[in-house]
C-alpha cells in the first residue's frame, strides 16, 4: 500500500520510477554501452527486416514464373490489363503468401475461351504444386476437367457431389448441366 501526495492510501503497484540522474564520469562510461545496444537492436531489426523482404522478393518471383506473361508487365498498371492478365495478376497475388487454400469465384467469367483455357491451365498447375483450390465456375465442363472432385449445387443446395471424372461422364448430369443429350433420348430422335 502507498500514499499520493494528498495522503490517500492507494493499493496500486509501486508508483513510476524516478529518472536516475548521472554526473558526467558515469555517463560517459555508460553511453558507450547505450550506443551498442542501440546498434544491436538496430541490426537485428534490420536482419528481421531483410530476411522478411528478401523471402517476400522470392514469393514474388515465384508468383511471375508462374504467371511469365505478367513478368513482361511488371511495371504496368493492373488497369491497363486484360481480363485474362487481371485473372492471372490476382491469382498470382493470391499465391505470394503460400496459402495452403485458394478459393476462386468464377476464374473465367467474361473471358474468351483462349484465355479461359489458359486460367484452367493455371488452376490445375495450382493443384499440381499443392495448393488446394475450391473453385466455382458456370462452365462446369470446363472446371471438371481440371478437378479431382465435383459438387453440383442446384437451388443453393449441394445436390450431388464426386469424382470430378465421374460427375462428367454421368449422362443425366450432363444433360441438365453440360449441355449434352441423353444417350437415349439422342437414339430415339435419330
Amino acid at each position: 500500500m502507498r500514499q499520493d501526495t494528498a495522503g490517500n492510501e492507494s493499493h496500486a503497484g509501486p508508483g513510476p520510477r524516478q529518472p536516475r540522474v548521472l554526473d558526467g564520469e558515469q555517463l560517459r562510461g555508460q553511453r558507450e554501452q547505450v550506443v551498442v545496444a542501440v546498434a544491436g537492436v538496430q541490426l537485428a531489426h534490420l536482419r528481421r527486416v531483410a530476411v522478411r523482404e528478401c523471402a517476400e522478393a522470392e514469393r514474388f518471383d515465384a508468383a511471375y514464373a508462374a504467371f511469365p506473361p505478367l513478368d513482361a508487365m511488371r511495371d504496368r498498371r493492373a488497369s491497363v490489363l486484360s481480363g485474362g492478365q487481371r485473372q492471372m495478376l490476382a491469382i498470382a497475388r493470391a499465391l505470394v503468401p503460400r496459402p495452403e487454400l485458394v478459393l476462386l469465384d468464377e476464374p473465367t467469367a467474361g473471358l474468351a475461351p483462349k484465355v479461359a483455357a489458359e486460367v484452367f491451365d493455371l488452376v490445375r498447375g495450382l493443384a499440381g504444386r499443392g495448393v488446394a483450390v475450391l473453385m466455382v465456375e458456370q462452365n462446369a465442363r470446363a472446371a471438371l476437367a481440371v478437378s479431382d472432385r465435383g459438387y453440383v449445387l442446384a437451388e443453393g443446395r449441394n445436390r450431388i457431389e464426386g469424382p470430378a471424372a465421374e460427375l462428367a461422364a454421368n449422362d443425366e448430369l450432363g444433360a441438365i448441366f453440360l449441355g449434352r443429350r441423353r444417350r437415349g433420348a439422342a437414339e430415339s430422335t435419330g
